[in-house]
């Protein structure tokens, strides 16, 4: 587990960080991952308030980003950033982990 003193998404009006990033392994190299999922998991109270509205246009712009230019290591994945209601994260795990996606 890594805390979040050594990952943040920096923002115009302060940093995020996200509750999980996770990986999904390459259907080409089973050693290796192609996507990357930074979640933010939101309680159905906190929905539409001023932090996570902030945080949707911040995962908006960073889900817009060609991610390769950050560097080699970056090259072929894939990387989806979203908030997720507590009501769909065992939708939202089928989406992103399940066997077509």
């Amino acid at each position: 587990l890594v805390g979040k003193g050594h990952y943040r998404i920096v923002g115009w009006d302060g940093n995020a960080y996200p509750d999980f990033i996770a990986a999904k392994k390459s259907s080409a190299d089973t050693t290796d991952y192609d996507r990357v999922f930074v979640l933010e998991s939101k309680g159905k109270h906190l929905l539409g308030n001023e932090d996570t509205l902030y945080k949707q246009k911040l995962f908006d712009l960073c889900n817009l980003s060609d991610w390769k230019t950050l560097g080699e290591g970056f090259a072929g994945r894939e990387f989806t950033f979203r908030i997720v209601p507590e009501d769909r994260y065992e939708q939202v795990i089928q989406e992103d982990f399940g066997s077509s996606g």
